[in-house]
């Protein structure tokens, strides 16, 4: 295959870097500044569809639901109106900032070190009213639609279910080792999956532990060793959770935790024999994972059905400006595009000439 890079933008600022697959999906290139706050543009033409520096140097993160794009600046909430290209305010709380849990709740939070400060609050965005408080270290992770929210508390170590309209704990469970951001995943009404991470006297091939839990009630519905993998991507397409880590590729049941296969990746090349496609560093497109590799400007391109290494992409970056360890972001390939952020806050966008 022949990439070749179509445009790059210079100065790409993203808090919510994370989820920039969700902007491309929706066919946009969004991001933040210090300088003109809200940016828009197409993500094939690059063209600016919206720009708004009222929001300069507020702490900003965007979110995308049922194909719906919001906006958090600070302690208010907005969607945004592709017709008449503004941002309409629907929700703001009184504490400092907010942040989306789904398409019907939001989450407000004042906290600080100095003075030591954990308030939050659960509104829900239809009418924007808080019904649920709390001054603890919990953090909110997920909403199932029977309104049980889960929660992680990392400084006492435990996950728990709560129904929050009667403000009643319905389970908990340890969460074991240190692991930031450790690996959730929702798979249905009842399932729901985590990461156990064990310390440095485990071996390395059963440092971690896949738990498969039922949301409703906490019951344990499998322990998976979790080889010395520490995260997964659920692939809709194969109903299976799959990852690269050292060369190594792990596809796993996520039904029943069984591990379909743990296969060594063979045909690197010379000088790539160790690979880095850690947190944040991999992503899933069609047949592919999407990988790239410590201190190389490189994009490997993973065949999941063949179960072989197809390419490397090289990108070209400024040596002068970007950190050797780990020159790019998280790679994500839509509609034939590639677009990944190197670590100096440039994004480049290439595309496929021989597309498959």
């Amino acid at each position: 295959m022949n990439w070749i890079e179509l445009g790059r933008i210079n100065d790409f600022r993203d808090f919510s870097y994370r989820h920039w697959s969700n902007g491309i999906i929706l066919g946009y290139l969004i991001y933040f500044s210090v300088e003109d706050g809200i940016t828009i543009k197409d993500a094939v033409s690059l063209k600016t569809i919206y720009n708004n520096p009222g929001y300069a140097g507020s702490i900003m993160n965007y979110y995308v639901f049922n194909n719906q794009l919001f906006f958090c600046a600070d302690n208010r909430l907005f969607q945004f109106d592709f017709e008449l290209n503004k941002l309409n305010p629907i929700c703001e709380t009184e504490e400092s900032q907010i942040g989306m849990l789904s398409m019907n709740i939001a989450v407000g939070g004042t906290y600080s070190r100095r003075p030591r400060i954990n308030k939050y609050e659960i509104i829900r965005i239809n009418g924007c009213k808080p019904f649920y408080k709390w001054e603890n270290k919990d953090a909110p992770i997920h909403e199932s639609n029977d309104d049980i929210v889960i929660f992680e508390n990392t400084f006492e170590g435990s996950l728990k279910g709560v129904l929050i309209e009667k403000s009643e704990k319905l389970w908990s469970l340890p969460l074991i080792g240190f692991s930031i951001p450790r690996f959730y995943k929702s798979l249905s009404e009842n399932l729901f999956l985590f990461m156990q991470s064990f310390d440095t006297s485990h071996p390395v091939d059963k440092r971690y532990e896949l738990w498969g839990i039922n949301k409703q009630t906490g019951e344990i519905l499998y322990k998976s060793s979790g080889d010395h993998f520490n995260t997964y991507i659920f692939v809709e397409k194969f109903k299976k959770l799959v990852g690269i880590r050292g060369q190594r590729y792990l596809s796993v049941d996520p039904m029943t935790g069984e591990i379909l296969r743990n296969h060594k990746i063979d045909d690197l090349g010379e000088g790539l024999n160790s690979l880095w496609a850690n947190i944040g560093r991999q992503s899933v497109s069609g047949d592919y994972i999407n990988f790239t590799v410590s201190r190389e400007p490189l994009i490997g391109r993973f065949n999941i059905k063949s179960e072989k290494l197809e390419e490397f992409i090289e990108i070209d970056i400024d040596k002068t400006k970007v950190d050797p360890r780990m020159p790019l972001e998280t790679p994500i390939v839509h509609q034939g595009f590639l677009y990944v952020r190197d670590n100096s806050g440039v994004m480049h966008i290439l595309k496929n000439t021989m597309p498959v």
